[in-house]
């Protein structure tokens, strides 16, 4: 069967709109997977800290959700919700958890 040709990469002005672009278009139509090689990256360092959190089924579904819906990691979506958690509190510190 012979390949369908690649599509060309768009140009983009950020990486918000890349990463909207790659959540809707699958690189197989602009990448040829077949010529790619395996990279190590010995000096790439995790830059912030991982807390182990345990999440309950019910918490972790609501997550992942909120990420779909707004076509965000689930990553993106515990910081986001984390950094407007933390404002809020600094903003009104009697709140109560």
């Amino acid at each position: 069967m012979p390949k369908k040709p690649l599509k060309k990469i768009p140009k983009f002005k950020n990486d918000e709109e890349a990463g909207r672009f790659w959540l809707e278009h699958d690189s197989a139509d602009y990448i040829d997977w077949s010529k790619a090689k395996r990279v190590q990256l010995p000096n790439l360092k995790v830059s912030g800290h991982v807390v182990p959190v345990p999440i309950p089924d019910e918490e972790y579904s609501r997550l992942n959700e909120l990420a779909a819906e707004r076509k965000k990691s689930l990553a993106e979506t515990i910081r986001g919700l984390l950094a407007h958690g933390l404002d809020e509190l600094r903003a009104n510190p009697s709140t109560r958890l």
